[in-house]
């Protein structure tokens, strides 16, 4: 979709994705610390895969190390996208 030159609205196209960036309001981006990587001390493993942790009244090592796997997985696919993100200049990072 092009923009006419008196259209605030910039509409782009990224990798088959429609986006669109009000070119004559720009917002200046942010820092600060709410957008520092996550430093991962979990001592859990990342996978694609969050296992199943069953509610009881006490809990197996083995429903610890499943935490512990499912807290680095976040963990690190979010640190993929903010890197992502700063990479493209979507998001600055922290200050």
């Amino acid at each position: 979709m092009a923009s006419s030159s008196s259209d605030p609205i910039d509409v782009r196209e990224l990798r088959g994705v429609k986006f669109s960036m009000d070119v004559k309001n720009p917002q200046a981006m942010t820092s600060g610390a709410d957008q520092v990587a996550i430093t991962d001390s979990t001592g859990g493993t990342k996978n694609d895969t969050f296992a199943a942790i069953t509610a009881g009244a006490a809990y197996a090592q083995a429903d610890l190390v499943a935490i512990k796997n499912a807290l680095a997985t976040i963990a690190a696919k979010y640190n993929n996208l903010r890197t992502t993100l700063v990479a493209n200049g979507m998001m600055k990072g922290s200050a």
